[in-house]
């Protein structure tokens, strides 16, 4: 490889240039994006992502809430970065104290993270931005079956299950009285076999690309949660005391709600499954 000078350059030169281009605001060189559009479905109210026409910026797009920049996912090219078949979105939090420099979002040995998809790196930026100003703002739990009650592991509450409980006849599910549960041992333990037999996507405009459901025809009640293939965690139904609903499993946890501790359930696999992703996303 070689530098804007002529001289070689290493691998790990070009793609620290790679990193600080990617860092830069880009408002700096493409200006104030010149397309706005709402996210207050799938980010809540506030939010909104802000992109350019101009081609040179269509690798680029800006996270806004209440107006003011939160970061920007950028496209990166393959790199050492994880995805070195064909690259991905790293996501940047933008810094007051420096907002000519934004700060990328680390991943596993203190790489960028990388995603498939904008979508997931927007979260990415969403969930870094409320952890850095208020932690209290964004935490779940998890509860794993040797766990005594009150301990608990970094996440996040999903937005969607808070609406759907202030838009239910009925009691949340949060508040509902719930026997102890042991988390069950993992489908391929149970007599699933090795291999799914159907897969569903999820949908891209909440999951991203490469998110589906895995199961199979013999066991409808439990579903794997994969991204690109790899499992994640799983959903599963009818469990002890929660007869049609849907719960989620993240590293052999239970989700719960942060406050009650209660295991949270769904009226969908998707529902669960999203659950599942932001665990993941968040790494808790």
């Amino acid at each position: 490889m070689i530098s804007e000078t002529g001289q070689p350059t290493s691998r790990a030169d070009a793609e620290a240039a790679v990193l600080r281009a990617a860092a830069a605001d880009p408002r700096l060189r493409h200006g104030a994006p010149d397309r706005i559009d709402d996210l207050a479905v799938t980010f809540g109210d506030g939010w909104a992502l802000g992109t350019w026409s101009d081609p040179a910026a269509a690798d680029v797009q800006l996270l806004l809430h209440q107006d003011a920049p939160v970061g920007w996912a950028v496209l990166l090219p393959k790199g050492s970065w994880g995805r070195e078949d064909r690259g991905g979105y790293a996501a940047v939090l933008y810094r007051s104290d420096r907002p000519e420099e934004g700060e990328l979002v680390l991943g596993d040995l203190g790489r960028p993270r990388v995603s498939g998809h904008v979508h997931e790196a927007l979260e990415h930026i969403r969930w870094a931005q409320a952890a850095r100003t208020d932690r209290s703002t964004a935490t779940t739990s998890t509860v794993s079956p040797g766990q005594r009650p009150g301990s608990r592991l970094r996440g996040l509450v999903d937005q969607r299950l808070a609406q759907q409980a202030q838009s239910s006849p009925t009691v949340p599910a949060a508040v509902l009285p719930q026997p102890e549960m042991a988390v069950p041992r993992h489908p391929l333990t149970r007599g699933a076999p090795a291999t799914p037999e159907v897969r569903r996507q999820l949908p891209l405009q909440h999951f991203g690309d490469w998110w589906r459901l895995e199961g199979w025809l013999a066991h409808p009640d439990v579903w794997l949660v994969t991204d690109e293939g790899r499992e994640v965690g799983w959903v599963e139904r009818d469990l002890p005391g929660l007869t049609g609903r849907w719960v989620a499993v993240y590293d052999q946890c239970f989700v719960v709600d942060a406050a009650t501790e209660d295991v949270l359930h769904f009226d969908t696999p998707e529902d669960a499954a999203y659950i599942v992703q932001q665990a993941y996303l968040q790494q808790v």
